[in-house]
């Protein structure tokens, strides 16, 4: 049985590894390889060169040979050629998309070519993601896209096979607002390699406070940095910049003790989780974050926005703590409240939570059933 997997719109090959995140994303599809669920993995991407990348990866031993790249033609190269391929990729590869049994979305960005392929090749669709881009731009009060992108969430769920969420309140949208079958839902969250993600420092830094994510404006970094100014903590951030330096220009103009760090491969994070006490999350919305995972995990005390998508992990004062709101007052109270108490059992609760919850060996199984009852496989 072939899977074929749809990546997120726009993004490559190139930009997994450019971002240190290939080594996590990868580790699902080889467990699946592993267990034999699946024979071979197609990555349909959008970087003209990841053919090469993917040459050398396997040449390397980076990547499983049971794992083919195939990329986008140099021709669509640019946002334009991208657009166009959304479309055309399911006729540009239909060789390669006749041979794979089930179709696979990454994010809801980047399901059209998944949908086309569906319906040209009859096949199976499991539209899964991590976050609902509807509720994210709700958040941010851009209703015209809130509305829009709601409604072609609601198309793509109500006609793929399974909708795969993160979260049992992903699900419960699907259900309640946009009237999807709940039979046809899955929830299979994000997954952190328990093996690899562990406290591994006996000292950590008290007077720093991480961050690790996108630099993005749904993530109220702004908040995060004001919320520190004039306490003796600094912010240490890892991460790739999405708003061309304007948080870093921000930090100059305010004095902000910040450090921006720039991206990292994700084999460092472990030890960077664990070098620090404090770890924040403060976005106004959120799916399922992964390093909010990895965070507790690594025996961080970790602090987050009472949003959805954190409030689903952190219970208040029981294994992290959550501020009352998203502005800078509320984020700094749920600062010093970290600071003042006895975090002990605290980072304990944390890491089993994770284990017991979210460990790769547990979602791997999860994602086996789900591509066995799509494929009418009883086990």
């Amino acid at each position: 049985m072939n899977l074929a997997l749809f990546f997120t719109y726009r993004i490559s090959l190139k930009d997994w590894i450019e971002q240190g995140v290939l080594e996590r994303e990868k580790l699902l599809y080889e467990r699946l390889l592993d267990n034999k669920a699946v024979s071979a993995v197609y990555w349909f991407t959008y970087g003209a060169g990841d053919g090469m990348l993917a040459n050398e990866l396997h040449k390397n031993g980076k990547i499983s040979n049971k794992i083919i790249v195939v990329p986008m033609p140099r021709l669509l190269n640019g946002w334009p050629g991208c657009l166009i391929y959304t479309i055309a990729m399911p006729f540009i590869h239909k060789i390669v998309l006749n041979g794979c049994d089930i179709l696979k979305t990454n994010q809801v960005r980047g399901s059209i070519a998944a949908f086309v392929a569906k319906v040209v090749f009859k096949k199976k669709l499991l539209a899964r993601c991590g976050y609902l881009p509807s509720q994210l731009r709700k958040a941010q009060k851009r209703w015209f896209w809130a509305i829009t992108l709601g409604y072609s969430e609601t198309v793509l769920f109500r006609h793929c096979d399974i909708a795969m969420v993160t979260s049992g309140e992903q699900r419960n949208f699907l259900i309640n607002k946009q009237h999807i079958d709940p039979l046809k839902i899955a929830v299979v969250p994000n997954y952190v390699n328990t093996q690899q993600f562990y406290n591994r420092a006996a000292e950590k830094e008290e007077n720093g406070i991480l961050y690790v994510g996108r630099i993005s404006p749904e993530k109220n970094l702004y908040s995060l940095c004001d919320a520190l100014h004039g306490t003796d903590m600094v912010l240490h951030v890892y991460g790739r910049d999405m708003m061309s330096g304007t948080l870093a220009k921000f930090v100059a103009r305010h004095n902000n003790e910040v450090e921006l760090k720039g991206v990292v491969d994700s084999a460092k994070l472990p030890f960077i989780y664990s070098s620090f006490m404090y770890y924040a999350i403060v976005s106004y919305h959120e799916g399922m974050p992964k390093s909010l995972l990895e965070a507790m995990a690594c025996g961080c005390v970790c602090i987050g926005t009472n949003v959805p998508g954190i409030k689903e992990i952190i219970k208040d004062g029981i294994n992290g703590y959550l501020a009352c709101g998203t502005g800078k007052d509320a984020i700094r109270e749920a600062i010093m409240r970290a600071r003042e108490s006895d975090n002990t059992e605290l980072v304990k609760e944390a890491a089993a939570f994770v284990r017991d919850n979210f460990s790769l060996e547990m979602v791997v199984d999860k994602e086996r059933m789900v591509i066995q009852k799509l494929a009418g496989i009883s086990k």
